[in-house]
């Protein structure tokens, strides 16, 4: 009987020895240097470049925690990256937006800065769950001359307050998109996940609300950047809750939205969230999700690496074109924060 308890005491050791490496273990070809001066967030990072900073612009997250992205006791620092360098620009600012994670943040030149809106910011006597209390957003920012502005006022009232929206700007029409979230009070329609399904646009400094028929379904996490060669918003995946998990793709024009055929051509995997950017390099749309690896989209889909990066199932790394580099710069979502870019057709740590 000692002997059969040795075994199994060894037995449940080793399971555990496994589940760590499985936790914590990233792939040489992802392995990224940890800076002192990158942004002190895993998760839920906000993050966008700005064409008149010339410079890429990152607010908020998640407290790092190794174990899991939620609870999320949200940060309100701002980073800059410049030349390959995060540099930490909270303490010249006179005024910044409310502790925030997973909220979106996108250029849009008719305000002339970056607009933050949405999110959820979590006040936690410890990192357990049980311990915090949460709070969604719906304000709206703006990161403009190197200052953040409250806008939320002049813009009217906006989405509903919610986390893991969608965004991207729309320079055909004009108008910043804002698509979806978990939580929303007083979203229409609202499912029994909590997944919103209203479409805002943000039209000449004010929200709108643009929800029309058909539209993609409800859901969180989605991708959303904008393709010029087709002059329209693509959405890709996302999640309707629990463990439905969607890989449709839809694009709004100013016919509206409309779901894309593939005509038979591979789809990525459906996956809970996803993050997209346009790339003028690849002349299309990089996606990467944490369950389908990284696509490139330019009217049909194709897979440029079959290996995603390192990230919880369900947060995806952020991922913006920095301009002044030239490439995809990827951040966050990870259980091994890091910074990263796509060169070629692989992912090199920064």
């Amino acid at each position: 009987m000692r002997r059969t308890g040795f075994i199994w005491l060894e037995v449940v050791s080793l399971a555990l020895v496994a589940l760590l490496l499985v936790l914590v273990w990233v792939p040489p070809y992802l392995a990224s240097p940890r800076s002192v001066t990158e942004p002190p967030s895993d998760s839920g990072v906000m993050m966008a470049y700005d064409p008149l900073l010339g410079t890429m612009v990152l607010f908020g997250g998640c407290a790092r925690s190794f174990i899991s992205p939620f609870p999320c006791a949200a940060l309100n620092e701002t980073y800059t990256f410049s030349s390959g360098t995060w540099t930490n620009v909270t303490s010249s600012l006179s005024l910044s937006p409310p502790p925030v994670a997973f909220g979106t943040l996108t250029f849009d030149p008719l305000e002339d800065g970056l607009v933050l809106t949405g999110g959820q910011s979590q006040s936690c006597a410890s990192l357990q769950p049980g311990n915090c209390t949460t709070r969604f957003f719906d304000s709206t920012w703006v990161f403009k001359n190197q200052s953040w502005v409250n806008v939320t006022y002049a813009v009217g009232p906006g989405p509903p307050a919610a986390m893991l929206a969608s965004a991207a700007y729309d320079p055909a029409a004009q108008e910043l998109v804002y698509f979806g979230g978990e939580w929303g009070p007083g979203c229409y329609p609202l499912t029994p996940y909590g997944m919103c399904g209203e479409t805002w646009v943000l039209s000449r400094g004010r929200w709108q609300n643009a929800t029309s028929v058909p539209a993609p379904a409800p859901r969180v996490g989605a991708g959303m950047a904008y393709d010029p060669a087709l002059e329209a918003v693509i959405l890709f995946g996302g999640g309707e809750g629990g463990p439905m998990y969607l890989n449709d793709t839809w694009a709004l024009s100013n016919q509206g939205w409309s779901l894309v055929k593939l005509m038979g051509t591979p789809s990525p995997a459906a996956s809970p969230a996803a993050s997209m950017t346009f790339d003028p390099q690849a002349d299309g749309i990089i996606m990467t999700a944490p369950m389908a690896g990284t696509w490139l989209f330019n009217g049909a889909w194709s897979e440029i690496d079959a290996h995603s990066l390192p990230s919880w199932p369900w947060v995806p790394t952020i991922v913006s074109y920095d301009y002044s580099l030239g490439e995809v710069v990827a951040f966050g979502g990870t259980t091994t924060p890091g910074t990263w870019a796509l060169q070629g057709n692989t992912w090199i740590g920064l």
